[in-house]
């Protein structure tokens, strides 16, 4: 998730209009006269489902909270994301040259490299008896990049230094750490390291595993400019390709449960490194996957994880529905994500489990349980449900992740079903929703005026295809220019880049007039691999890109009017109806 998916995700678009604009409720949205043009009649709407507003007067525009921001106090994007981000409690990230960034990237790989020559020299050996008992094979040793660090107090910090790295960068990389005197010692002795890469490959740190009675067992990279453990998701970057094609991310608790899955054939496999899942762990997931199996460990501890990891994930996945849900016709509706949980047998791991027999682990993922059918058989086992405490504790948990569902009739259902285990009336649970927060029974509830915003947090794999497209036409851009519209692009971070285009000659310019957290951007576009294509079939994608891009855009348009106007009296459906006419034959072109 990026800073700016994270603030759009903690923002309501309505509370930040409602500041500058008078609104009136109107049906599912909200209208006012436009801001930003003179006018008798309101044409100005906001839609809490979508997040968006849009004038359908004179200005014939609309967007995010972000460029409604930028244009009603005229401040540029880097202002703008400062603002939000201190209205919704977000930290942002220290600035930091891309030259720093790109120090700290050639720390890592440099100390990567020194791990893995030292796990293949002789000092290796008995590390590589370890993994070989252990089940792994050489070429899994390679692929995952599995090292060694030495015993020596300062044997990287020499390392570094040789290779003239200052102690500051190496602190800074999180692979060096001083003592009480100041002085710099290597972060990781004697251990079986384990690189750690993001989600579009890029070092970000390290695992450490003790070979022998050391403590802690397991030691991570502390938090760095790259490197934070809740927010990534260990082999992520190897899995993707089987995740979307299988549907479903399988997600266990070590970095040996998830090499030893891939080294089976199970490569839509990712590791949690030994915690809950977080909410931005669970994001990741719910963006590449329709469903997610949590396969962790079946000792109370595991057990314990597991039901963390789902106060965060089922939220996440519940929200992911709606955002869903919302965005698509009826006739569309795209399947709701899931969460299942895979039963291990007792006292086994992923990692035993498949050394043993992959064909039973496949069985385990075959036979997950979907995640209310797991709590309501596992929360009660070992508890006294005639006890009023133990009540209490199954109700306490059970009934937030069920009013987080959408679905009111899947909600209703859970609610019964939670009422006949307890063994008490649906009206003592009613209580316990009062209690709770919860100001009516799930099903039963109102609307929200001012639902919780939820944002696609993904990639968009269209806007980006067409602006690093752009960047490598560069200078033949401009005709590629006048085709496109900053509205067709729904992310703050793509349409400020396409903005900027046009104003700047050159790329180097470009770049020079970007914030950094754009520029950070602006470098993944530019380095995003592309198919090998020749001019021809190079402007023939592109153009296929724009037409999608701009149906994607008319389509978005139309699915707001259908919001404003399903309740709207029957005079503005004339006084509308040459503007519909005129959205309805762009549609009908790009089509033919």
């Amino acid at each position: 998730m990026t800073v700016v998916d994270d603030v759009k995700s903690r923002i309501d678009i309505l509370d930040m209009v409602s500041q500058h604009v008078s609104l009136q409720r109107s049906g599912r949205s909200y209208k006012a006269s436009c801001p930003f043009h003179t006018e008798k009649t309101p044409s100005f709407f906001v839609f809490p489902e979508r997040q968006s507003w849009r004038c359908f007067g004179a200005c014939a525009t609309g967007g995010d909270v972000f460029s409604f921001i930028m244009r009603i106090e005229n401040l540029d994007f880097a202002e703008v994301l400062k603002r939000l981000a201190q209205h919704a409690g977000i930290n942002l990230p220290s600035r930091r040259s891309r030259g720093e960034s790109d120090t700290l990237h050639s720390i890592s790989e440099e100390v990567r490299g020194f791990f893995s020559r030292l796990l293949s020299s002789s000092t290796g050996a008995s590390a590589r008896d370890y993994l070989h008992k252990r089940g792994l094979t050489a070429k899994t040793i390679e692929e995952f990049e599995l090292g060694l660090s030495p015993q020596g107090r300062e044997s990287l910090v020499s390392f570094l230094a040789s290779k003239g790295y200052t102690p500051e960068q190496m602190v800074l990389a999180g692979v060096v750490t001083r003592d009480d005197g100041g002085q710099c010692r290597d972060l990781f002795r004697g251990r079986l390291m384990f690189p750690i890469r993001g989600r579009e490959g890029q070092l970000a740190g390290f695992g450490a595993r003790a070979l022998d009675d050391s403590n802690p067992k397991y030691l991570n990279t502390p938090r760095t400019p790259l490197f934070d453990k809740g927010r990534i998701l260990y082999a992520l970057h190897s899995a993707l390709g089987a995740i979307r094609e299988r549907n479903q991310a399988v997600v266990v608790e070590g970095y040996m449960d998830a090499i030893m899955a891939h080294q089976n054939g199970f490569s839509n496999v990712v590791a949690s490194m030994g915690t809950a899942l977080t909410p931005d762990q669970a994001s990741l997931l719910a963006s590449v996957a329709p469903e997610v199996v949590l396969a962790l460990d079946a000792d109370p501890a595991g057990q314990e994880a597991t039901r963390r990891s789902l106060e965060s994930s089922w939220q996440v996945f519940q929200r992911r529905a709606v955002a869903r849900v919302r965005n698509t016709s009826f006739y569309e509706r795209p399947q709701v994500p899931v969460i299942k949980i895979a039963v291990l047998p007792a006292g086994k791991d992923p990692d035993q489990v498949l050394r043993e027999n992959p064909n039973e682990w496949e069985k385990i993922l075959d036979t997950a349980m979907p995640l209310m059918d797991y709590l309501f058989t596992t929360l009660s086992a070992g508890l006294d449900l005639d006890s009023a405490t133990d009540k209490a504790r199954v109700a306490d948990f059970l009934l937030p992740l069920i009013t987080a569902i959408p679905n009111p009739l899947e909600q209703d259902h859970h609610f019964q079903r939670l009422a006949s285990l307890l063994r008490v009336p649906e009206t003592t649970l009613q209580a316990s929703l009062d209690r709770l927060g919860q100001r009516s029974r799930p099903g039963r509830r109102e609307p929200s005026a001012s639902p919780t915003p939820f944002q696609r947090l993904e990639h968009d794999p269209l806007e980006e295809y067409c602006l690093a497209q752009l960047l490598h036409l560069y200078p033949q851009r401009e005709s590629w220019l006048g085709k496109l519209r900053p509205e067709y692009f729904r992310h703050p971070e793509s349409r400020e880049v396409f903005t900027n285009m046009s104003r700047c000659a050159t790329l180097e310019s470009l770049q020079d007039t970007l914030d950094e957290e754009l520029r950070q951007y602006l470098d993944y576009l530019f380095n995003k691999p592309q198919p090998p294509l020749d001019s021809k079939q190079q402007e023939m994608a592109l153009g296929d890109c724009v037409g999608r891009l701009e149906e994607r855009c008319l389509r978005d348009l139309k699915m707001e009017e259908e919001l404003r106007l399903s309740e709207a009296p029957q005079e503005e459906l004339y006084k509308e109806q040459e503007q519909i006419l005129q959205i309805n034959r762009r549609l009908r072109e790009l089509f033919l």
